[in-house]
Formats: C-alpha cells, sequence, structure tokens
C-alpha cells in the first residue's frame, strides 16, 4: 500500500509517508482518540477527511465537524467550535461552509469566508487541526485505511488492574486537577478528569457490600449534574468525550483497562481498590 496522498511508501500501518503526515501540522497534543465520528458513521464512501495518522473518516451528506458535533465528525481541541464547520455535496461537488466558528476554516492556504469548493487533496483546517480531503479515484486507495469511529478510536483494551490494587488520589494545594496513582505510578488529571475519577472510586468503595454485577455504577445523568463541566449546559457528548479523554490518558500511563462502561447503568472503575486518599 502507497501513501493516498503522495504515493511514497507509507509509515508502517498507517496510509500517509512521513512527509504528508507532517504537513498537517496539527497541535502537538492531538491524538488518534480526539478525532472519531459521533452517531453511526459511515464505512464507506465516496469522500473523507484523512487525518495525520491516515485514518479515512468517510463523509455522509453532509456531514457537520466540530467540537460536539450532534451527529458527525468531533474534533476534540480547544480551536474547534462546537459546531464549526459543514461539508455538502451540490452537483457532485463538495464544498465547505464555515458555521461561524470561533477560528475558522482554511482550504488550501485559503481562510473560508462562507464556502469554499473542495478538490481531492486539498488541505481542509478546522481551527489548528488540518485534513487531506479525498473524493473520486483518490478515495478508492483509502478502502484499506482503518476508518476513525469512536468505538475504532479507542486504544485496544488492555487487562484491568486486579483487585486490591492501591488507588491514591492527591489534589496539590493550588494546582489545579490533581494526581491519580495506580500501584505507585503516578497521573496527572484535569480537574474535571480529577474529579471524575475520585468520583467513581468513591462510589465502588462505598458500595463494597453491593453484588458486583451493579456495585459502582455512576451514571451520565448525576456526571453531567455533579462535575464542574467548563459549559453552562453539558451533554450526554460531554460525558463521552471526558470518558474518551481519561481512558486515553490511562492507556498512555500503562493503567490498564481502568474504566468500565454499560448501557443504562453508567461508568465505574473495573476493579475494588485497595484504598481510595
Amino acid at each position: 500500500m502507497m501513501c493516498v496522498k503522495c504515493g511514497a511508501p507509507p509509515v508502517d500501518g498507517q496510509a500517509l509517508c512521513g512527509n504528508c503526515a507532517k504537513r498537517l501540522k496539527n497541535p502537538a497534543g492531538l491524538c488518534p482518540e480526539h478525532i472519531a465520528w459521533t452517531g453511526e458513521a459511515p464505512e464507506l464512501g465516496v469522500a473523507a477527511l484523512v487525518d495525520q495518522w491516515g485514518r479515512a473518516h468517510y463523509l455522509r451528506e453532509p456531514t457537520v465537524v466540530g467540537r460536539i458535533p450532534d451527529d458527525g465528525i468531533a474534533v476534540l481541541d480547544a480551536s474547534i467550535s462546537r459546531q464549526h464547520a459543514e461539508l455538502a455535496l451540490t452537483d457532485e461537488e463538495w464544498s465547505v461552509r464555515d458555521l461561524d466558528s470561533r477560528n475558522g476554516t482554511v482550504v488550501a492556504g485559503k481562510r473560508v469566508k462562507t464556502s469554499a469548493r473542495l478538490k481531492s487533496e486539498h488541505i481542509v483546517s478546522f481551527g489548528e487541526v488540518s485534513f487531506y480531503f479525498l473524493a473520486g479515484r483518490e478515495i478508492h486507495n483509502t478502502t484499506k485505511i482503518k476508518v476513525g469511529t469512536a468505538e475504532q478510536a479507542r486504544p485496544a483494551d488492555p487487562e484491568p488492574p486486579p483487585d486490591g490494587s492501591t488507588l491514591r488520589l492527591s489534589s496539590p494545594p493550588g494546582d489545579v486537577g490533581g494526581i491519580v496513582e495506580l500501584n505507585g505510578v503516578p497521573l496527572r488529571l484535569s480537574a474535571i478528569q480529577f474529579e471524575f475519577v475520585s468520583l467513581l472510586a468513591k462510589r465502588i468503595r462505598a458500595e463494597a457490600d453491593q453484588p458486583p454485577l451493579v456495585r459502582g455504577y455512576v451514571r451520565s445523568d448525576e456526571l453531567l449534574e455533579v462535575l464542574p463541566w467548563d459549559t453552562a449546559v453539558p451533554v450526554a457528548n460531554n460525558v463521552k468525550q471526558l470518558v474518551r479523554r481519561v481512558r486515553a490518558a490511562m492507556h498512555t500511563a500503562e493503567f490498564g483497562n481502568v474504566i468500565e462502561s454499560r448501557h443504562r447503568f453508567g461508568y465505574r472503575l473495573r476493579f475494588m481498590p485497595h484504598d481510595v486518599d
């Protein structure tokens, strides 16, 4: 398989060569878990946005890109507006329309004032996050690319920590956020991430006498009510984004598969901690 942009040998396991991936110039902290479909993602399509990891995010007609789209491509970066831009197909031509975003949309180096026509291999930037737009013949080269969906974008689940693992939580004075320490390995989290993990830890300890099948769960509606959200009206997708980010951070820290989700029950720790400070 060759780079879908230039035909050069790609980076192992990706669909872009190193040079084409670097041309996107995305924020240093961006990771694959930050870009994923919300709603039902198309498995294939006639056009796609290809991210720096070479994953094709196939487009429906139309497709909204934003930090919190109801049904579209979510890009979890501070430079992205909640509903940032819309890509649409009209008379067999794709175009992008900026949705009055805070940081704008750029196509092939030119800022979009209202809408702009898209040509295959254009670089399209939403805020500070860039993609290659592919359509037509070029899209056939992406059929073997891993599609970027909310479920597929997560790292492969490792084993959970064993019951009785030591879990300590601390929030240094004057610090924004806190430190989660699992079996002696520390991980710094933001304020809302720390409060989320702290709530899960306290809940499963408080329900230690409950049947294992049901103990320790915290529902999404409770999380929406009690966590220190930075938006006035948080919605269910805010919870999903928060969990995705915490899981990604824990994966990087090699904590194991720490957080479990269950439909209609909510979220809980996958293990019973030995102690919670």
